[in-house]
């Protein structure tokens, strides 16, 4: 999208498993840092650091996390986060007034089940929110090329035993309402800030 399209900024949403014990399902997570918890390149690098970038960690730029965390907040208060959302599903996730997190968002390539998974991910990456599969890679990318990015996840389940059969109806009926409900609120906020 960057070579061929030439996109001057990036806006990454979807879905991810909660593993901080505040976080519940509907609550939105927005991306401060970024980590790839399975990125183990030891000896030779220290466990989590990208090869030949130097850091373990992409960061947002905190200007941008704001914004959209505005912008959110008021898709939330004003209820249109909830557009083409029937009320019945929401109760059935227990959704009433999601919160909005800002923080530390680890990626890997594994669904995350098992409570014994999450207690070692925490103990690993004290302060991590949420994992999921992609966010990390798209940051690392932005970052390489010079783009602004703003990463916006959906705790679609607690990363637990019910994590699979939660995830998948709440994809159905809850995430990809959200994503879209999200992205129109911050275009319409950056237009108003123009």
């Amino acid at each position: 999208m960057i070579h061929k399209f030439g996109v001057t900024e990036i806006y990454f949403t979807g879905v991810a498993g909660g593993i901080a014990p505040q976080l519940k399902v509907g609550d939105i997570v927005i991306g401060q840092s970024f980590i790839q918890h399975d990125m183990d390149a030891t000896p030779i690098f220290h466990r989590f650091e990208i090869p030949l970038l130097g850091v373990s960690a992409i960061q947002a730029d905190e200007a941008r996390v704001r914004i959209v965390k505005e912008a959110i907040t008021h898709a939330i208060e004003s209820k249109q986060l909830f557009c083409d959302i029937q009320a019945s599903d929401l109760d059935k996730f227990h959704i009433q007034v999601p919160t909005v997190h800002c923080g530390l968002i680890a990626s890997g390539d594994r669904f995350f089940s098992e409570e014994k998974d999450k207690k070692q991910l925490l103990e690993d990456l004290p302060g991590v929110l949420c994992v999921e599969m992609e966010g990390a890679a798209v940051a690392q990318v932005c970052y390489e090329h010079g783009i602004p990015f703003s990463i916006l996840r959906t705790i679609s389940d607690s990363a637990n035993h019910d994590a699979v059969e939660d995830f998948q109806a709440f994809i159905q009926q809850i995430a990809g309402h959200f994503s879209a409900n999200m992205i129109q609120c911050i275009l319409r906020t950056s237009e108003v800030s123009e």
